[in-house]
């Protein structure tokens, strides 16, 4: 799992087989998308968003979207509630992330968990994380969450959206194979 250019409509596919790869060796358990962010301030709407899209279509579990926000306020209990009822589940946690200026517009997939900003008890969170770029690193972290364009989140919140539908798509094709499989040896 890597860093992903969005404007490459290429890279849908790309994310998507890797995520995939990585959902299979769960086994039957249903992923859960742990949507990270506050719908007030625009540079952390992406976790939110990606939450509302997934919502309506209606295809996995999610925790998080603009009607419901998991913040620094319920954050850890919210992880913790979930990792407590669904031990065997992975966690993809979906978040906004701060980046050098390089790196902006792009998402992070990585093979493991994240350690929000500012979460108090500094616990990783998740098996995997989905973080978007959205803007540079710097003194002040929450000035540079306001300052991040809107299409630009709405564009890379559409691209993971994609990225894990199709990701669902492979891992149920795949189980659905794998379960008919047959292999007949001999003549």
């Amino acid at each position: 799992m890597s860093l992903i250019n969005i404007n490459n409509k290429n890279n849908v596919s790309y994310a998507s087989f890797e995520l995939a790869e990585k959902l299979i060796k769960y086994g039957l358990n249903s992923p859960i998308f742990l949507c990270i962010g506050n719908s007030n301030v625009v540079g952390d709407l992406f976790g939110p968003m990606c939450g509302e899209m997934l919502k309506r279509k209606q295809i996995c579990n999610v925790v998080g979207d603009l009607s419901y926000n998991v913040t620094l306020s319920n954050l850890s209990l919210t992880y913790n509630k979930l990792r407590k009822e669904n031990p065997f589940n992975p966690i993809i946690v979906v978040d906004s992330a701060l980046s050098n200026f390089n790196d902006v517009g792009m998402i992070n997939f990585l093979p493991y968990g994240c350690l929000p900003a500012h979460e108090k008890n500094n616990q990783i969170m998740g098996d995997f994380s989905i973080l978007a770029n959205v803007n540079v690193l710097g003194i002040n972290n929450f000035l540079f969450l306001k300052t991040v364009k809107f299409n630009m989140v709405k564009q890379m919140a559409q691209f993971v959206c994609n990225v894990i539908c199709e990701a669902l798509k492979l891992k149920k094709n795949y189980e659905n194979n794998s379960n008919n499989f047959n292999v007949n040896v001999g003549y």
